[in-house]
């Protein structure tokens, strides 16, 4: 359910209905890391739309986010990515 609330000034609508998946790190990730998916040259291992890393928004490929790290993961390893409603630990 969304709640109507106010910051600083501004009445905002926060979605408290999370949502997550779980796909495979291509490299290092931490909690709290904002990711997108991984389209570089190379085809990931599980193949495209499966392999998230850590976003960079400075780099065209990797400035889509598209949720945010729920857990560590080194490269290879599942990881839960939240991909909507309200988050209070990213960074």
């Amino acid at each position: 359910m969304s709640t109507t609330v106010k910051l600083d000034g501004f009445a905002s609508n926060l979605e408290r209905r999370q949502r997550f998946v779980s796909m495979f790190a291509t490299g290092s990730i931490e909690k709290g890391d904002a990711v997108c998916f991984d389209l570089n040259a190379t085809e990931p291992t599980n193949g495209y739309g499966n392999h998230v890393m850590e976003s960079d928004i400075d780099a065209v490929i990797t400035s889509n986010v598209i949720g945010i790290a729920t857990e560590d993961a080194s490269a290879g390893e599942k990881v839960r990515v939240q991909v909507a409603g309200y988050c209070d630990f990213a960074r």
